[in-house]
């Protein structure tokens, strides 16, 4: 946005080396984390960005401070990941993976890192623990 900052970066010193890039809103918090790809070459390109801050929405509504209702009314869930402490959601038609921590779920899920998990298991009132925004590497 128009006042965010972003934190000094150097590439010299970071060149081949992945490093996060922090930006930050005018109350000097922390709105963006930006990975960048980094290649043998002088190209730079994003990778991904972690979403911190909810005024960075989707079209549709989605954002840090959103629910799993928000995801599943709006978008197609193509990837449901089961881990030891979360749940992880990937939505490619945005690029977006999403983690949702298990305290949220209903106890049958939360200490079975096998057992698959479905959407409609998902209360909609899930919180977002991470947010993130991917991009795919261009064809060179």
């Amino acid at each position: 946005m128009v006042n965010d900052s972003i934190a000094e970066f150097d590439l010299e010193s970071k060149f081949n080396k992945v490093s996060e890039i922090e930006v930050f809103n005018k109350e000097g918090n922390i709105s963006l984390v930006i990975e960048p790809n980094y290649q043998n070459d002088s190209l730079v390109t994003i990778n991904e960005v972690q979403i911190l801050d909810p005024k960075y929405r989707t079209k549709k509504g989605l954002s840090i401070d959103s629910n799993f209702k928000t995801i599943y009314e709006n978008y197609k869930i193509d990837n449901i990941q089961n881990s030891i402490n979360s749940v992880i959601l990937s939505i490619n038609e945005i690029g977006a993976y999403i983690v949702i921590d298990k305290k949220h779920l209903p106890s049958k899920l939360k200490f079975d890192s096998e057992i698959k998990i479905e959407a409609n298991q998902i209360p909609d009132e899930a919180p977002f623990k991470y947010f993130w925004i991917r991009f795919e590497e261009p064809n060179l």
